[in-house]
Parts: structure tokens; C-alpha cells; sequence
């Protein structure tokens, strides 16, 4: 009778597999080590967004405010003003200005005027006394030209005040098409106050911005015909948007006295889909010497 024998052990060798234990720690490991790396990458990510969202409405914020700041600082000295809610700010932009004759031209002949052929240089001369339809101005205009024009107007010596109110139209007058290239002619007006330093400026249009917080938006008016008082929003005029997400907005005019200067404070504040909020504010200042 044979009896079994054991079999021999190969000396090294393990069985095959693992046990449930270890397929139990392996998964546990790997979901911390991926929970780690997800955290690890998607931090930096996230900051970065963050930080390029932030940027953005900066950005946007302070364009608008740099093209706020450009137009105020072109404006009509005395012609800034902010409506009722503090959400509208107006102003006349200039586009060129000089200075005028205030004495006749003695080195010219008694019959070499500029303002018409064969005239009297005394009719160069801007005359307060009596409706005047021309002038010689002195040197050049850096962007007008003068023998063709397009609706612009003359203002002289604006105080903002009711005898001298460019909005009211009484010491202001349309330019026309002048025969000479160093004259300025208009339509027939009496300005009210002649200018201690003989300067006159060219208004191109009028300019409203405005805060529309129904729509969140910030909107630029141009060309369009301004009235003596204000309106909130220009009729007949379509805005230009400068940014969108405006929670808040405000302007406030500080007048100045004595050296007649003068300050505009504006504040916005933009908020996006996420709830957080940029506040960008600025101080300009607004030259009234007229």
C-alpha cells in the first residue's frame, strides 16, 4: 500500500493574489492622494480666476472714469454740471480756442480787412457794443477750420451764470463758413461780456454721462441739441455704453471761489454675476477761469 507524500515546496515562491484588507487600504489611499491633488492644482486655478475677474472689473472701472476725466478736463470752464440725483453729469466739450482781436490792426491798410473784401480792419475787431458777425483771431486754431465748419459754436467769456450761460444760449453763436482763414464768422450776436484776457472757445457738443442702475450701466450722450436745464437722460440722444455691472454711481461738483477752480468727485462701483463688488473713485479737477 503506497502512502501520499507531500508535495515539495519550491523555496521563493508565494501564492498569487491579495487580500480584501489591502484592496481596501489601496482604494483609501488613492481617493486621499487624489482629493490631495485636486486641491493642490485646483487652488492656484481658482486664486488665478479670481484674480482675472478682479482685474477685469478694475479695468473697467478705471477706463471708464480715464474717459470721464479726459472730457471733463476739455469742458467749457462753468459748464459742469450734475443733476438733481447726483447720477448725470454734463458738460460743453471744447475742441479748440484762441484769442481775439480787441484793437484794429494798425499795419493794415484802411481797406485790408480780413472779415470781408475790401472792409475796414476796425470790423476785425469783436465788437461788444453792437451785434458783431466776425472777428480775426490771433495766431491759429490747432482743429477748426474756419472756412469749413459744421454747427460748432463761439462762446465767449462763460460764467454760468444767467447774463453769461452757454446752455442758455446768450453768449454763445453758431460758426458759419468764414472768407478767410484767420477770422471767425457767426450769426449775428451781442455778446454780453467781453473777456479780460481776450479768449474765446470753440464747443463742438454736448456730453451727458449717466448712470442707469435699472440696467446697471453707465452710458456716455453726444451730439445732441442741449436744453438751458438739465435733463437726466438727453432726448433724442442714444448712449454709448462704458460699462456694464454698475451697482452704485455717483458725481458731486465742488465749485471753487476765488481762483474759480473747481472739483468733480465720481464714484462706481461695479458688482459681478458672483456677487463680489469693486469700488474705483477719483477726484478731478475742473479749470473755470473763462
Amino acid at each position: 500500500m503506497e502512502t501520499s507524500r507531500p508535495r515539495p515546496q519550491v523555496k521563493g515562491l508565494r501564492a498569487q493574489g491579495f487580500t480584501l484588507i489591502e484592496l481596501v487600504l489601496v482604494i483609501v489611499l488613492v481617493g486621499v492622494l487624489g482629493a490631495l491633488t485636486t486641491k493642490i492644482i485646483t487652488f492656484p486655478i481658482n486664486s488665478y480666476l479670481d484674480l482675472a475677474r478682479r482685474t477685469a472689473m478694475v479695468d473697467a472701472a478705471d477706463m471708464s472714469l480715464r474717459l470721464l476725466q479726459r472730457d471733463i478736463r476739455r469742458s467749457l470752464p462753468n459748464s459742469v454740471r450734475i443733476s438733481a440725483d447726483g447720477y448725470s453729469l454734463e458738460l460743453l466739450h471744447i475742441s479748440d480756442g484762441g484769442r481775439y482781436r480787441a484793437n484794429k490792426n494798425g499795419n493794415l491798410g484802411a481797406t485790408a480787412g480780413l472779415c470781408s473784401v475790401g472792409g475796414d480792419p476796425a470790423n476785425d475787431v469783436l465788437d461788444f457794443t453792437a451785434s458783431d458777425t466776425c472777428f480775426e483771431f490771433m495766431g491759429s486754431l490747432q482743429s477748426l477750420n474756419p472756412q469749413a465748419t459744421n454747427g460748432e459754436r463761439v462762446v465767449v467769456y462763460n460764467l454760468g451764470v444767467a447774463a453769461a450761460d452757454a446752455y442758455a444760449n446768450n453768449n454763445s453763436a453758431v460758426l458759419q463758413n468764414a472768407i478767410n482763414a484767420n477770422t471767425l464768422r457767426f450769426a449775428a450776436t451781442t455778446f454780453p461780456f467781453s473777456s479780460p484776457n481776450q479768449r474765446f472757445h470753440i464747443v463742438d457738443t454736448a456730453i451727458t454721462y449717466r448712470c442707469d442702475l435699472i440696467n446697471k450701466q453707465l452710458l456716455r450722450y453726444s451730439n445732441y441739441a442741449y436744453t438751458a436745464v438739465q435733463t437726466n437722460v438727453p432726448s433724442g440722444a442714444v448712449g454709448q455704453l462704458q460699462v456694464n455691472n454698475v451697482s452704485a454711481c455717483s458725481f458731486v461738483y465742488t465749485a471753487g471761489v476765488a481762483t474759480r477752480a473747481a472739483q468733480v468727485q465720481a464714484t462706481i462701483t461695479l458688482t459681478d454675476a458672483r456677487g463680489e463688488s469693486v469700488t474705483m473713485f477719483r477726484q478731478i479737477h475742473v479749470d473755470n477761469v473763462p
